[in-house]
């Protein structure tokens, strides 16, 4: 079989359907499963396209009766539309659909004098049949790679309390602040144009 990757940690070993002896221990247990070789992921960034599957997606993982999502909203939130530019946007495939997804928005804000374009971490997903897999891993790292690459000063995210550890842990997130809710007036913020 040929390897994708010359990375032989065991997560990625598993996650990649690599089956050696090593993971038998790993993989005992309630959660036991080999990964045969056709079941590898292949970590793309997103294409033209993809939005009606990660809605889907996004609809299967996180059914929100207060937050219902449309593609209208997708488009403007995602793409050139966003006044501050097209999100970066990092996918999973497997077997022709989109298994998971992670995405950075960009935001335009005013840091002291300076105003800077920065992002926002929003809809890390995995489909339930690959949880639990170290699947976020690998899209969530490819999607920080590209948000250094294109030097944004800093990305922030609000993640739930399962995502929490993960992003500080694997994607060396910071705690900034911790709080229960912000409350601005209207008065209060201030209006950048540009």
């Amino acid at each position: 079989m040929k390897h994708i990757s010359q990375d032989k940690s065991p997560v990625k070993q598993k996650f990649l359907g690599v089956q050696e002896p090593c993971y038998k221990k790993e993989l005992e247990g309630p959660r036991a499963t080999w990964w045969p070789p056709e079941a590898i992921m292949k970590i793309r960034a997103y294409i033209k396209g993809d939005e009606k599957e990660i809605m889907e997606l996004d609809a299967r993982e996180l059914p929100s009766e207060w937050n219902r999502r449309t593609l209208e909203n997708w488009y403007w939130k995602f793409t050139e539309r966003n006044p501050a530019g097209h999100a970066r946007i990092w996918v999973a495939e497997h077997g022709g659909h989109l298994v998971g997804h992670f995405a950075a928005v960009p935001f335009r804000l005013k840091v002291f004098d300076e105003v800077v374009t920065a992002s926002h971490t929003i809809g890390a997903l995995v489909d339930k049949k690959f949880q639990n897999r170290g699947l976020l891993k690998f899209v969530g790292e490819k999607l920080m790679e590209e948000q250094v690459e294109n030097g944004y000063p800093f990305t922030w995210g609000f993640p739930n309390r399962l995502a929490h550890r993960f992003e500080n842990v694997v994607l060396k997130y910071n705690d900034l602040l911790n709080f229960d809710m912000w409350k601005l007036a209207r008065e209060d913020i201030p209006v950048v144009e540009g």
